[in-house]
């Protein structure tokens, strides 16, 4: 062993073309004509002599791709058009270049701030519209009969009746409230029509008339 210091440390060479790195006693290291290995901390005098690709920790170069800033963290496109980043305070937001703003920014709750969710993907929407289609329930109907409402949404009721006589109606109640009325003389139609919400009641009543379509979007 060449000691530099002391007795037990220094080099040595203990495999053929390799110099083994010692202190204390142990071999902590050590080069040969591929590599350069140490086990401990190597800390360089001047950063200067490091390869371009590597660069202190906390101090890293925001690149065309990503970027990091005490205020956000973001990834873009490579043509810079388009842009997601995350706020310090765990707001998120997708920023486009053309429009010149964030159009779509949700909170650190995942509540939206900003953005179109379109209401056929949004599952469980009780909005009347929504996944629902139009049927004729002319044949499942009848007049003066309670019906209730448990599709658990909104469902719009439309109701066209024939008056028979004179001074003839029809009703559309939802619950004890008449909704949607219609009088008319005799040998017309007339058509009632109202939005019934979920596990409301309804019924159709008409004096001198005639079901001729009912129709519901449930």
């Amino acid at each position: 062993m060449l000691n530099i210091g002391d007795s037990d440390s220094g080099l040595r060479s203990t495999v053929d073309g390799q110099v083994d790195l010692c202190a204390n006693g142990r071999m902590y290291g050590y080069w040969n004509a591929t590599e350069l290995a140490f086990s401990g901390r190597i800390i360089p005098t001047n950063y200067a002599n490091f390869d371009v690709r590597y660069q202190a920790k906390g101090n890293y170069a925001n690149g065309d791709t990503f970027y990091d800033t005490a205020e956000n963290t973001g990834v873009r496109t490579r043509d810079k058009k388009f842009l997601i980043s995350v706020g310090a305070s765990g707001t998120m937001g997708f920023w486009n270049e053309a429009k010149q703003q964030f159009v779509f920014w949700v909170d650190s709750d995942g509540k939206l701030l900003k953005g179109i969710v379109p209401a056929t993907l949004v599952s469980g929407l009780a909005e009347i519209g929504v996944n629902q289609t139009w049927r004729d329930v002319t044949k499942q109907r009848a007049l003066n009969t309670v019906y209730t409402n448990t599709s658990g949404k909104p469902v719009f009721v439309s109701v066209t009746g024939k008056e028979q006589q004179q001074k003839s109606y029809i009703e559309l109640w939802i619950g004890a409230v008449k909704a949607s009325t219609y009088y008319k003389d005799a040998n017309s139609d007339a058509a009632v029509s109202a939005i019934v919400p979920a596990g409301a009641a309804y019924k159709v009543a008409t004096v001198g008339g005639a079901i001729i379509n009912w129709a519901e979007l449930s």
